[in-house]
């Protein structure tokens, strides 16, 4: 089951883009609209102007939270999302934290493991600790944890056949911990 689509960031910029524009249209709709009745600044449409920048600004803030990321390769969702057996697949998958918001291209939670899967080895070596004290503290095992860094040794093709094997067993982990990673991401 996809609970993020492949290209959820890609999405979120266009909603907060648009979400902004609309905003920002509005107020200054109003503005205009209360200097043109009024022919002066000092009326209540400019505090209803100021008022609607409130939304604007929760939107612009969103995107810019947004801009950063990119979502992975298509081609590697497309394999992730053919994987035989019970799992909840994340895509694009973003942990936002106090000291860093680390992206981590997918996620796939199967009853017995959550594998954290990137192409970039610097996240999983940065990373890899507090996620995994995080998650503990939250009653999950170490070993029911995998960080996979996906490169030319370690290929996506070779890791699908080990999920796979997880994703043969069912249970109630796996709505528990999938429900914990959705907790987990912006």
């Amino acid at each position: 089951m996809i609970r993020q689509a492949k290209n959820y960031i890609q999405k979120q910029k266009k909603k907060y883009l648009l979400w902004t524009i609309v905003w920002g249209l509005l107020m200054a709709s109003v503005f205009a609209i209360g200097i043109l009745v009024t022919k002066n600044r000092g009326n209540y449409f400019t505090l209803v102007a100021g008022l609607l920048i409130l939304p604007m600004a929760i939107n612009f803030t969103r995107l810019t939270s947004f801009i950063r990321f990119k979502d992975g390769q298509e081609s590697d969702a497309k394999l992730l999302e053919g994987m035989k057996g019970s799992y909840i697949l994340f895509h694009s998958a973003i942990i936002p934290d106090t000291r860093t918001t680390v992206l981590f291209e997918h996620i796939v939670v199967t009853a017995r493991s959550i594998y954290f899967l990137t192409t970039r080895k610097e996240i999983v070596a940065k990373n890899k600790e507090w996620i995994k004290q995080r998650l503990m503290a939250k009653g999950l095992e170490e070993k029911a944890l995998h960080f996979v860094c996906l490169n030319e040794s370690n290929t996506l093709k070779n890791t699908v056949n080990k999920m796979e094997k997880d994703a043969c067993y069912t249970g109630e982990n796996l709505e528990n911990y999938a429900h914990i990673i959705q907790g987990m991401l912006m």
